[in-house]
């Protein structure tokens, strides 16, 4: 079950000889499946290993981020999709540092927080000058591995190997000595916030919220595995009043009584102890080895409870240390190993070029960002696009001065554009379960509010979402607006950006009927239909207006962030925006064509009966283009193309509908050329997707060779962390949106016709030789060898599918 490169990284990190290493390799070598080598020359994890990220010298210690904020700059991510950890050596000091992370960390505002900063100091420390020094980040098992001291790797002098178990919440730090020279080891716990309580103002919230220092135990509870230990927790004030003053400002108080506050008394923190080590309580936040030692492990557990009280969180936090330690995760802990095989097993892209430079950064940077998306994506909350897990701002600047590890340009609240891009190409890669925790059910527990405010804003059933929302669901609440204008509607937000797009409720429908289509799984299809089924509702209702052909008339209303629709609403205002009647159409005719024996026929009559009334799509006919919106102010407000809204992410105009439904194309391929915002390359820009599933392959190439060679985020060494952009550092929509275009331009499934029939290379460069095994719809795997401009080796399981595949010609 284990990767030739896993072998040899267990074998390094273990001091296995290398004579043992060979044996090994030798002996899974027999046992080893083969199915992968009858479709392609080399097996994808013989080639994982390649993009391991190695450093030789130690990073500069800080670095600085684009608003000049000082940041820890020598990090490499882990994580196990829930906790995720910021590691790097600490050379001054002579140790490694461990802030850690975790998705439910959540202030009493919805703010991220991290959870702490753990520092391992090792004494004499390995980090001398012109010694020997390596910093990797082994992505087939998801560990930093730190090799300090000595000549060279052979003959080094400590290697300290970190990893969050796949299956538990539990951090292990292993420290050994590469030579049998004995350590003493430290281990030191601290805040990340003041030791105060601190006033602040989270981006796009009115009200100040107030920052409570973290909790150090004094004394370890008797029911832990160990008093050896050290914990650090954080309690949210249970008087805080952010959430209910959401509802009261958006004027949905009634609703209070209806849902619960998910934040009030919210615990999260960690119990660090020795595994097999003798360790010493020196103090509240300081262990120590008891004596010199080769070899030390140490396990740092990580909870979140919302408790009546602190005692409480603490016993919560036992029972999951208990349940850890039982288990003891080492590096032969057979379900760590097997859970990252399955993971990388399950899909690849390796892109090649023998005279182009470029293919080998696009696939660095799509592998780096597929992990980079798994490690923080199997919790309860979605990726946050603004830093994600990974802002390494040091505590030096506090929140309160827009600063430190907590901060975040745009704050805690989740934009739906930008939450979105990284789940689409977890279709492409097989990540499936990866996007039903954090995004669907994210979005499902949203539902009693939205559902509650619809009657009370607007006098008719169904939900609807805009653009930002807080973490419960409601407007975001400085879009709603700290000071709104007299005589402004109760349900409108005052922000013109967003406060009239309803598209994003049609967006999320149209990812969970993509989720069905690839994985036939009509269980998480039975949980998203509520939201599915309430979405359409709304829009059955919300515009009564009928045109002289009895289609409705969708207005007020605006084409995205781009063409206004300002307050009072008059001729600014767009009438029949593109992504919401392209959403609208996408959506009706998926959701009819779901099995019966999934919808009931109340549900198939409301949809028919919408579907009877959706205008058609705006075009203009004379010069066969797309339009934004049947009429719309001709102004911009930002750089989207809500034309091509039909594009992605809805699906009606792509090279695999041309094919197999006889879709006519040509209006989007028009509309590209035409829009130049469409040609925009950074970020949350969409326009390489649109290239990649229009078939435009020479800009759909050009494209991914400029986002392929994206310099690392300001103030971070590692590559695989995007800039700034629109979002801020790390962002997870720039390369989010590279890997999703990137499997577009393999392969292209229709989604009109029910069938998820298949095209093989839409937009593929052959000058670029490729080995990508990728999902494509009911439950369907492809794989597919270029090299030298011809297709060596395809193939598709089940082989019943293959009537189902189309070849295009990538010379075109």
């Amino acid at each position: 079950i284990l990767f030739e490169s896993g072998v040899r990284e267990v074998c390094v990190m273990l001091m296995f000889p290398r004579c043992w290493c060979t044996s090994l390799l030798l002996l899974l070598g027999c046992f080893a499946t083969t199915n992968f080598a009858t479709t392609q020359k080399t097996p994808p994890p013989r080639q994982l290993w390649q993009y391991n990220v190695h450093w030789n010298q130690p990073s500069v210690e800080f670095g600085v981020n684009q608003h000049h904020q000082p940041t820890w700059n020598g990090t490499l991510p882990i994580g196990n999709g829930d906790v995720a950890v910021s590691v790097w050596p600490n050379i001054t000091a002579g140790g490694i540092s461990l802030m850690v992370a975790k998705q439910d960390a959540l202030a009493a505002d919805g703010l991220p927080l991290k959870v702490g900063l753990i520092q391992v100091f090792l004494q004499p420390s390995p980090f001398k000058k012109g010694a020997y020094f390596n910093q990797t980040l082994d992505l087939t098992t998801g560990s930093v591995i730190i090799t300090a001291g000595g000549k060279s790797e052979d003959e080094c002098g400590i290697r300290v190997t970190s990893w969050v178990d796949a299956s538990t919440n539990s951090i292990v730090v292993q420290a050994s000595s590469c030579n049998q020279d004995a350590f003493m080891m430290n281990v030191e716990i601290s805040s990340l916030r003041p030791s105060t309580a601190e006033q602040y103002t989270q981006p796009f919230f009115c009200h100040k919220s107030t920052m409570n220092p973290d909790t150090i135990v004094q004394k370890i509870p008797s029911y832990f595995p160990s008093s050896a230990g050290l914990i650090m927790y954080h309690r949210n004030l249970d008087s805080s009043t952010t959430f209910a003053d959401s509802f009261k400002d958006q004027h949905i108080a009634s609703l209070l009584s209806k849902v619960n506050n998910p934040f009030v008394n919210r615990t999260f923190g960690f119990y660090v102890y020795g595994l097999n080590t003798d360790l010493d309580r020196v103090s509240p936040t300081v262990l120590k080895t008891k004596k010199a030692v080769t070899k030390a492990t140490l396990l740092i557990n990580v909870a979140t409870a919302q408790t009546r009280t602190a005692d409480l969180f603490l016993q919560a936090l036992s029972e999951v240390s208990a349940a850890l330690t039982s288990g003891a995760p080492e590096w032969w802990n057979y379900g760590h190993l097997k859970w990252w095989n399955s993971f990388w097993s399950s899909s690849h892209i390796y892109v090649t070029s023998s005279t182009d430079k470029d293919p080998e950064k696009i696939t660095q940077r799509y592998i780096w960002n597929r992990y980079l998306q798994v490690i923080q994506s199997r919790g309860t909350y979605p990726i946050k696009f603004n830093g994600e897990l990974f802002v390494a701002n040091t505590p030096a600047v506090s929140l309160a001065h827009n600063g430190g590890p907590d901060y975040r340009d745009w704050g805690g609240s989740n934009w739906y554009q930008n939450t979105r891009l990284p789940y689409w190409n977890m279709l492409g890669s097989g990540d499936f379960s990866n996007m039903v925790g954090p995004l669907f059910q994210y979005y499902l527990r949203t539902i009693p509010a939205a559902e509650g405010r619809t009657p009370i804003y607007f006098n008719h059933t169904g939900i609807y979402y805009t653009e930002t929302k807080t973490v419960w669901g409601l407007y975001s609440p400085a879009d709603y607006g700290c000071s709104r204008p007299k005589g402004y509607p109760v349900g409108i937000e005052s922000n013109n950006y967003i406060h009239v797009d309803y598209h994003g409720g049609l967006g999320l429908s149209a990812m969970m009927l993509d989720h069905y289509m690839y994985t036939l799984d009509e269980g998480v299809l039975t949980a998203n239909l509520p939201f599915i089924t309430k979405t359409l509702d709304f829009f059955s209702h919300h515009y009564p207006r009928r045109d002289s052909t009895g289609k409705m008339i969708i207005h007020p209303t605006q084409a995205l962030e781009t063409y206004w629709c300002p307050w009072p609403f008059g001729e600014e205002c767009c009438t029949n925006d593109m992504p919401q009647v392209a959403g609208l159409h996408a959506v009706v005719t998926r959701a009819l064509q779901l099995p019966q024996h999934l919808t009931t026929a109340a549900q198939r009559s409301a949809w028919n009966g919408l579907k009877a009334i959706i205008p058609p799509l705006p075009a203009d006919p004379k010069t066969n283009t797309l339009k934004p919106a049947e009429k719309y102010f001709n102004k911009r407000h930002n750089s989207e193309t809500p034309e091509l809204y039909t594009v992605h992410p809805f699906q009606l105009f792509t090279v695999a509908e041309q094919h197999w439904n006889n879709v006519s194309i040509s209006a989007a391929i028009n509309s590209w050329h035409k829009d130049g915002s469409a040609h925009a390359n950074t970020g949350w820009t969409q326009g390489i997707m649109n290239a990649a599933l229009l078939g435009l392959t020479s800009n759909a190439k050009k494209m991914m060779s400029s986002r392929g060679n994206t310099g690392p985020a300001q103030g971070y060494r590692f590559p695989g962390f995007a800039p700034h952009e629109q979002d801020y550092e790390p962002s997870a929509d720039h390369y989010a949106n590279m890997n999703s275009a990137l499997q577009w331009m393999l392969v292209q499934v229709e989604h009109t016709s029910g069938d998820a029939k298949i095209v093989l290379l839409p937009s593929w460069p052959c000058e670029w030789d490729v080995d990508a095994k990728l999902q494509a719809g009911k439950n369907t795997v492809v794989q597919v060898v270029v090299e030298n401009g011809k297709l060596v080796n395809w193939s598709v399981e089940p082989a019943k599918r293959k009537a189902d595949v189309h070849i295009a010609n990538c010379m075109q």
